[in-house]
């Protein structure tokens, strides 16, 4: 994110390119996206459903969610304010339990990794929004991180995010304001 120019602030959205459907599921129930900061920068090839990072902040959720080819783009409910160092893990569940083998969940734009820094798991028969014991989970970790478009509102503010205009009137006019140069007179 800080390569994007993307510092510490409030993430208000997330987006992800859906480039394949698969099959006809285009309605995702239970659909929820959690995040939150980790020290961890990578899961390893035995990683299982034991390995996923507790105590993130749920910022969307939603019964039940459309989803179509191109940018599909989630508000969260809440903000979360990244402190902008620490590494940001984001949790996208959804429950077809029974009704769809995982194979038929759409394909979104990644990116290749040097380690594993995704996971995903899957079930075909049991919940995977809550982890349950004993349940049957397939794990995949996975060297292709899916790229996310971040909504954003820095927590500092500096220069370069401001475009002013002086006028020689001893005004300050916020460019693009629509404001036309005030004028001023003495009586």
């Amino acid at each position: 994110l800080n390569a994007a120019g993307i510092n510490a602030g409030n993430l208000n959205s997330i987006g992800f390119n859906i480039t394949n459907l698969n099959t006809s599921i285009t309605s995702y129930p239970n659909f929820n996206i959690s995040i939150g900061c980790s020290g961890q920068s990578t899961f390893t090839s035995l990683s299982d459903e034991t390995s996923l990072i507790t105590g993130l902040t749920n910022v969307y959720s939603s019964p039940s969610v459309n989803i179509s080819l191109g940018l599909n783009t989630y508000n969260f409910t809440q903000a979360y304010a990244w402190d902008g160092t620490s590494n940001l893990i984001v949790d996208v569940c959804f429950e077809v339990p029974g009704t769809f083998s995982y194979t038929s969940n759409a394909e979104v734009s990644c990116t290749s990794t040097s380690n594993y820094s995704a996971l995903t798991i899957t079930s075909d028969s049991d919940p995977t929004c809550v982890i349950s014991s004993g349940a049957f989970y397939g794990t995949y970790p996975t060297q292709m991180r899916p790229v996310a478009t971040f909504g954003w509102c820095s927590s500092t503010a500096n220069a370069s995010m401001y475009s002013f205009n002086l006028n020689p009137n001893t005004s300050i006019i916020p460019a693009g304001s629509g404001i036309t140069t005030p004028t001023t007179s003495l009586q």
